[in-house]
């Protein structure tokens, strides 16, 4: 049974990889010079106390409420939306994962795979997105999910920081 466990990680992680470049694949290669230096132009932070129950196998679950985030249309070089996440976790096998989706409107954009814990201590975990250049005077919707690989594991305190830099 172990074997299998690992050799199904081996495999997900694989195919987790090969995605990430497919998608990866098909994006225009951008430059500093394309952008300029940012400027910090809005943030946006929610702080979620709620308790989260992830069951084996179920599709993604929403960690924080979906936020749309504009560029302001007067700014011609577009934006660059930077998000940071804080989510405390436990009951992660140390042979499994949990997995934080990171969707900008609701098309997958990275999935980052958080490690196993200690049992029922619980343990932050941190995450920092960026995502393509957003054009100027359009809206994007910036999503995160969690979804659990083996047995229940549970998340708690979230933090979700959103920033819109101006390019």
């Amino acid at each position: 049974m172990f074997f299998r466990s690992k050799q199904w990680m081996s495999t997900t992680r694989t195919t987790v990889a090969l995605v990430c470049v497919f998608l990866g694949a098909g994006r225009a290669t951008v430059t500093a010079d394309d952008f300029g230096p940012f400027t910090l132009s809005k943030v946006f932070i929610e702080h979620t106390f709620s308790y989260m129950e992830l069951q084996q196998a179920l599709p993604p679950t929403p960690a924080f409420a979906s936020k749309n985030v504009t560029c302001p249309a007067k700014h011609t070089k577009g934006c660059t939306v930077l998000v940071e996440t804080t989510i405390s976790i436990w009951d992660v096998p140390s042979n499994g994962a949990m997995w934080e989706w990171f969707l900008v409107d609701g098309v997958m954009n990275e999935i980052t795979v958080l490690d196993g814990t200690q049992g029922s201590i619980p343990s932050q975990r941190t995450v920092q997105y960026v995502s393509l250049p957003v054009q100027a005077g359009s809206t994007v919707t910036i999503d995160i999910q969690l979804q659990n690989l083996f047995g229940t594991a549970h998340a708690g305190d979230r933090v979700e920081t959103i920033e819109l830099l101006l390019n």
